[in-house]
Parts: structure tokens; sequence; C-alpha cells
């Protein structure tokens, strides 16, 4: 009588690892630049929607505000809470004419690149690295 045996070898197990270990390394960055993708993308958010507040406070009160409170976001984060967001006075240097939105990233782990990006009232944005726009 001949015993069957059922299972695998440590030849197809050997294949299999290294099989993953290649579509991992490869799969691994595109998903850490997704990431960072996404967490640039909330910080646009966060300057939009603050600007836009912004713009509002500015019809009301024919200024901007430096205060992050006046313009109804008393905790200064973006949506998702991956950048501290502040506003100081704007290109023309004064805050009563322009304003400069700053989002500052809260972990830079999170992406060492784009650690801040600013967007002016008057359309100006820049960013600590030329990719993050």
């Amino acid at each position: 009588m001949r015993s069957k045996n059922f299972g695998f070898t440590l030849v197809e197990m050997v294949v299999t690892v290294a099989i993953l270990a290649i579509i991992v390394s490869i799969a691994y960055p595109s998903y850490q630049n997704q990431i960072r993708r996404a967490t640039r993308a909330d910080a646009k958010a966060g300057l939009l929607d603050a600007l836009a507040r912004q713009e509002r406070y500015f019809t009301e009160n024919n200024t901007y505000s430096v205060s992050m409170s006046d313009i109804g976001m008393p905790a200064a984060k973006s949506p998702e809470e991956y950048y501290d967001l502040s506003a100081s006075a704007g290109p023309s240097g004064s805050i009563a004419s322009s304003v400069t939105m700053t989002a500052t990233i809260v972990d830079s782990s999170r992406d060492s690149v784009c650690t801040t990006l600013t967007y002016s009232s008057n359309g100006a944005k820049s960013a600590s690295s030329s990719t993050c726009w």
C-alpha cells in the first residue's frame, strides 16, 4: 500500500514567499505615496475652507483676521487634523487687505517633504517643496 502525502514542499513554500515579497516590494511604495497624497489633500481642503471663511469675514468686517476663532475655526486644524492651520498678513503686508493661510504638518513622519503649504488671498500658493501642489 502506498500512503498519499498531502501538503506543501519546502520549495513550493519558498517560491510562494518569494513571489509575495516581490509583490509587496512593488505595492508598498505606491501605498505610501497614496497616503502622502491623501495627507496633502487634507491640507489643501483645510486651506481652501479657511480661506473661504476669511473671505466671508472680510465681506462682513472689511478686514481679514489672524484669529482662527474669528472665522469660525476654533480648532485651527485641517479636516482630518493632519495639519495645523494659521493666518498671517498676506502679500500686501497688512492683514486689513490680504491674508496668507498656512498649513503645517503635525506629524512629519506622515510626509517629510510637504511640511508646510501656504495659500494667499491673492491666489498665490507655495510649499516646502515644488511637488506639493
